[in-house]
């Protein structure tokens, strides 16, 4: 009995070691503190920004978040190369300021996903649909600008087309549009009623507006993957316009040359105007919605958003700690808001015209796969409408051809 005694109590003593190889550590014992991240955070040059803007931003972002530095870059917006150029060697950047379509480009060319549906500030639906693909919360909206047209008012006034505007809340239907272009056509006031310009892309969503609206049409469907343009109301429009008196389909011009000889009195509208151009001293511009025979026409426009582009996942929780910290606050929020220069992407009390302007953005259709290639079918089609084309013939090819780049675009997701 006495050597079963001894066994035992060596091997208690054995599993009393055993079990103190495994114990805590001292509760005074500290956990090693997080490495030092250095996230990269890109800005597209657009309003006020510049980086001692940005880091008076990330004033207070809490104690936890002490080993995160920001480095700032600010990077030109039509450079799209560098930033894929980036993305692949690894050195892209972890959060991204810029444009939707921008914010869209980085995704799928590898840039981190993170959602941020958390961070949505209770936009207007069309702003939470141009953020959102396949389900995923890609960027959190911060602001926004629509495009409308504008009529010079003293010219309507003289001619007497400005009975067929509602000044009240600067609407005007279809038929409205008609009538008071038969009226400026025939007015010695003006050289010229309106230029539908196609001379290139520059500001061609205020003609695809035009266009889209007289009647209710759509360069897309809803998913915004396929081309519709062949599809009768647009049609309908478009062939409206070529047999109207007083348009010019003008291939030598762009919007920007439109709108220049809008302000030197040669044409009594243009189709591209924004809360940017708004001051001008020899006449009244007035702006306009386009014209429509639905309940309300609906404005191109363009919206400015944060992704979480970060491909690491400490470096994206992170990125994601910023993203709170920028948008969580309102008054944060509205310090970022004033740095672009842009209105909100949700409802205010603001009484600027523009910013109530903002509640009809239109579905957001940059995003669309083959965009590029459609937006110089666009104006080529127009050209050659212009120039006398079959419509209907016309609108198929534009489909044809865009949809073609559409089906390449999305076989290399």
């Amino acid at each position: 009995m006495r050597i079963k005694g001894m066994l035992a109590l060596l091997l208690a003593l054995a599993l009393l070691a055993l079990a103190g190889c495994g114990a805590a550590a001292p509760e005074d014992e500290e956990p090693a503190p997080p490495q030092p991240i250095t996230l990269r955070f890109w800005v597209y040059n657009e309003g006020d920004w510049s980086e001692s803007a940005g880091q008076k931003l990330l004033a207070g972002l809490g104690e936890e978040w002490g080993h995160v530095t920001v480095e700032w870059k600010m990077v030109d917006g039509t450079d799209q190369a560098a930033l894929s150029a980036a993305i692949e060697a690894g050195q892209g950047p972890d959060l991204l300021l810029g444009t939707v379509s921008q914010l869209q480009h980085a995704r799928r060319n590898g840039a981190g996903t993170a959602d941020v549906s958390d961070l949505m500030k209770d936009a207007y639906a069309p702003v939470r649909d141009a953020c959102t693909d396949d389900g995923v919360v890609f960027a959190a909206p911060i602001a926004m600008e629509v495009t409308a047209m504008a009529v010079n008012l003293d010219v309507f006034r003289a001619s007497g087309a400005v009975q067929y505007i509602d000044q009240e809340n600067h609407t005007w239907t279809t038929e409205g549009f008609i009538n008071a272009m038969k009226v400026l056509s025939s007015s010695p006031t003006i050289p010229q009623a309106a230029k539908l310009y196609c001379g290139g892309q520059n500001e061609d969503e205020g003609t695809r507006a035009l266009v889209t609206n007289l009647y209710g049409g759509s360069v897309t469907d809803e998913t915004h993957t396929h081309y519709i343009l062949n599809e009768q109301p647009t049609v309908d429009a478009l062939q409206l316009l070529q047999k109207m008196n007083g348009m010019a389909f003008d291939d030598a011009i762009t919007g920007d040359d439109e709108n220049v000889l809008f302000r030197q009195q040669q044409l009594a509208m243009t189709f591209c105007w924004d809360s940017a151009q708004s001051e001008v001293e020899d006449f009244t511009a007035f702006p306009m919605f386009y014209p429509t025979d639905q309940d309300h026409a609906v404005l191109p426009g363009e919206v400015w958003a944060l992704g979480v582009t970060a491909r690491d996942e400490d470096r994206a929780d992170a990125a994601l700690a910023v993203a709170h910290h920028l948008l969580r606050s309102d008054s944060a929020y509205q310090s970022l808001l004033s740095l672009t220069g842009h209105y909100a992407v949700k409802a205010t009390d603001s009484e600027d015209l523009w910013a109530s302007f903002a509640a009809y953005m239109a579905p957001y259709e940059q995003d669309a796969p083959g965009w590029a290639i459609a937006r110089s079918e666009w104006w080529q089609m127009l050209q050659r409408i212009g120039h006398g084309a079959d419509v209907a013939l016309e609108a198929d090819t534009f489909c044809t051809n865009a949809n073609a780049a559409a089906a390449f675009a999305m076989s290399r997701k």
